[in-house]
């Protein structure tokens, strides 16, 4: 039977082994957060502490988030009223860690209000640098903490320091780059995903006409979102709280076009056995979206004119007209002038539809939105399906950056639809390169991540695999690890760090 002390010993080994698997991670995952959430779990079981704490500060340096053992918001809150603020104030100015083995002795913090308030005993506050330090790790407890716990927090600090500087010099980027931010502050636009120039141009212009009674023309391409932008106009206008009724004129049966859309009276037509009302009533005090509008038989365009000119209509059978207060917003995909040149639409109703148009750009033109696009319909797909939605990896990111995308956003929400799907049957938790496969257009590769990553990133792969097998072919014993390679111990820390 193996001494208490011996056990002891190999399991705190074990331990750490994972802990160092942990760190070697750091450079693989996108999730940052939830990591970082299980490396200090690891890091406060192995140092002994009672509390472990994480918080990173923005570029402002304002909290950005925070992480503890306990995963929801109402339990790190309640931690954080637990720690010293003056001891993270302390690591952060001076930039070096604070260990104290009782905090209500020590002459620096005994005097302030949060170390005699919790009655705090030992104390091991480490900065997380970056280039600067943006974050600290806190650890606390009754038993003071030893130099193998310092080694271990300034390790986790030296290895997520670059990534936290990473995700931040992201966040700043994104803001900066994001010429929809303001616009979105301003608007409702929820439901318009993403934050190129393209996008921005089309807020810009739903700013402008959403606020009038002006009737509007979206053109461009299918599958653009003319739907959407057309139903973000009426929530952002005066008319938000009336109905939006949406009508695409393609899919109305040809002898049915008049009524569907203006009513009937009964026994107007064979079907008619009762009135009804169409759905110019139906958005009587809101908007009325036709889509599609290209197609609206020639004969029925006349009494659309009508409507739009003198606010009024006819049932079908009527002899009297109904007035109407409503606002009209129309869509097309088609070439309206060669139309009116073919005489298949009237012009005098184009340019009273006309009064404000709005180009909707094709997915091509907006790439920059392709990814917040896809995040945003496989988070809505998974939710639909009670699945996590899965994590885009980098081959998959290239595939979706790279379609031609004819079918613009349309396409892409049928295409992650399918992709999803095919993700959840190999039970995979990443969306990968060949779930976007067999599609028109696509130009995935097999090969997932990057079969060719720059020369420095596949060196550094190379370092960690090699110093894994090492980790683990010694049972997490870092000094056997580093003799089996040949190097001292200070080089795997160091691997590790970046």
């Amino acid at each position: 039977m193996q001494p208490v002390n011996e056990v002891e010993e190999i399991a705190r080994l074990r331990r750490e082994h994972g802990l160092l698997l942990l760190l070697l991670d750091l450079g693989h995952t996108r999730e940052l957060q939830p990591l970082l959430g299980s490396i200090l779990a690891a890091i406060t079981e192995l140092t002994g502490a009672e509390l472990g704490y994480l918080e990173v500060f923005d570029l402002q340096g304002r909290p950005y988030w925070a992480v503890s053992e306990s995963r929801s918001d109402e339990q790190i809150e309640s931690i954080r009223r637990l720690i010293s603020n003056s001891i993270v104030v302390e690591a952060l100015a001076t930039g070096k860690p604070i260990q104290t083995p009782s905090a209500q002795l020590d002459p620096k913090f005994a005097g302030r209000p949060s170390v005699r308030d919790n009655l705090i005993q030992a104390v091991l506050c480490c900065p997380i640098h970056g280039e600067e330090a943006t974050g600290v790790l806190y650890l606390q407890g009754q038993q003071a903490f030893g130099q193998a716990d310092l080694d271990l927090a300034d390790l986790f600090c030296r290895s997520v320091g670059a990534m936290i500087d990473t995700v931040l010099e992201l966040e700043r980027t994104r803001e900066e780059s994001d010429p929809t931010r303001e616009l979105r502050e301003r608007l409702n636009v929820g439901r318009l995903i993403g934050r190129s120039e393209a996008l921005a141009r089309v807020l810009h212009d739903l700013e402008t006409v959403a606020p009038s009674m002006v009737h509007v023309l979206l053109t461009g391409p299918s599958g653009t979102g003319k739907n959407v932008v057309a139903r973000t106009i009426h929530e952002n206008s005066p008319r938000a709280t009336g109905p939006f009724v949406a009508v695409n004129c393609a899919n109305l049966p040809r002898h049915l076009v008049e009524s569907e859309l203006f009513g009937a009276e009964r026994g107007a037509h064979s079907t008619a056995h009762k009135s009804r009302k169409g759905r110019v009533e139906s958005a009587e005090g809101g908007t009325l979206f036709l889509d599609e509008i290209g197609e609206l038989p020639f004969d029925i365009q006349s009494s659309l004119l009508h409507l739009l000119q003198d606010k009024e209509y006819y049932r079908l059978g009527a002899d009297k007209p109904r007035r109407a207060d409503i606002r009209i917003i129309a869509a097309t995909n088609a070439d309206i002038e060669q139309r009116i040149a073919e005489r298949s639409f009237r012009a005098d109703l184009y340019h009273r539809l006309n009064v404000f148009p709005i180009a909707m750009p094709a997915l091509a033109e907006r790439r920059q939105d392709i990814i917040p696009l896809a995040e945003h319909f496989l988070a809505r797909f998974a939710k639909e399906d009670g699945v996590p939605a899965p994590e885009i990896s980098p081959g998959a990111r290239r595939v979706l950056l790279q379609g031609d995308w004819a079918g613009n956003i349309r396409e892409l929400e049928n295409t992650l639809r399918r992709a999803l799907l095919l993700a959840a049957r190999d039970s995979k938790a990443t969306l990968a390169a060949h779930h976007l496969r067999g599609r028109a257009g696509a130009p995935g590769s097999d090969a997932d991540p990057d079969p060719f990553p720059s020369l420095q990133e596949a060196t550094l792969r190379f370092q960690q695999d090699y110093i894994r097998t090492a980790i683990e072919t010694s049972k997490g014993n870092v000094t056997q690890a580093a003799e089996l390679l040949d190097v001292v111990r200070a080089t795997i820390y160091n691997i590790l760090g970046r």
